[in-house]
């Protein structure tokens, strides 16, 4: 099924059925010219801000497609609380495009590209905004409701202080502060309490805001930003014995995160925090 994405224009309240939008001349020109959808046909979209849509293509205006809504529900999956976000040290070249790709693929909300101590590169305007054109068609190829947000690069101590109420986790080799997660072969109750966020954060009554997975560049953390992990996070984790990439480390912790969010609302009613 082909998904478009109509963003909201600042302002404006969101369509309910019955009511037409203008897609923009992108949107339109994929749905008119490359697909070549006719008149009455169906077009499925979202609004990028937990919501899809069905509506008909009721005709052009211009160039830009004109949509009737017919029918609008909200995606529970994507917008229900812990919200993911991600954390990652930017890397060069497609890599990190594929970082953010593949993030937006396994659930994430927020991505904060980090500008780390060791991080040898400094993506300028156009980088960045490639970027959001990457996480838009991975938004619509993975049939997500929900736009992740990509803030500008920053320092870790600036993404941390923007997420006071948040749990975190993040990657590191250091023996002596990890979590060997997928080390030896664990006990069955040492496994659920790795696995189970109920264990891990148990200090919260309702689930956390978000769920924040930090990696690091390839050269690792630095002194001064493992001790401000060491101070904040909730969490430090190796994902195994070996030196991973970034892009590696953070599709893996993502996966785990997701785990653990949906385990936060599909936790039976009768079974409370520990």
């Amino acid at each position: 099924m082909r998904f478009f994405l109509w963003e909201c224009p600042p302002g404006a309240k969101l369509p309910t059925p019955g009511e037409e939008i203008l897609f923009s001349t992108a949107e339109s020109h994929h749905l008119l010219k490359v697909i070549r959808t006719q008149r009455g046909e169906t077009v499925n979209l979202t609004d990028g801000q937990g919501s899809f849509y069905r509506g008909v293509l009721a005709g052009q205006t211009g160039n830009r497609a004109r949509i009737s809504i017919r029918s609008v529900q909200e995606d529970l999956a994507d917008t229900r609380r812990p919200h993911l976000a991600l954390a990652c040290a930017v890397v060069k070249g497609r890599r990190f495009a594929w970082v953010l790709e593949k993030s937006v693929e396994l659930g994430v909300h927020e991505i904060w590209p980090l500008q780390t101590d060791r991080t040898v590169v400094a993506p300028g305007p156009g980088r960045q905004a490639r970027w959001r054109t990457i996480v838009k068609t991975a938004l619509k190829q993975s049939g997500r409701a929900y736009l992740p947000r990509v803030h500008p690069v920053t320092d870790l101590a600036a993404c941390l202080g923007s997420l006071p109420a948040s749990w975190i986790a993040y990657g590191d080799l250091a023996p002596e502060t990890a979590d060997p997660t997928f080390g030896p072969l664990p006990a069955r109750d040492e496994v659920q309490s790795r696995l189970d966020p109920t264990g891990l954060v148990s200090h919260w009554e309702e689930p956390p805001p978000i769920c924040i997975w930090v990696v690091g560049p390839e050269g690792g953390w630095s002194e001064s930003e493992r001790s401000l992990l060491a101070e904040r996070a909730n969490l430090a984790l190796t994902l195994g014995p070996h030196r991973l990439r970034t892009e590696t480390a953070a599709t893996a912790g993502l996966i785990l995160m997701q785990i653990w969010r949906q385990s936060w609302w599909e936790r039976p009613p009768d079974r409370p925090l520990p």
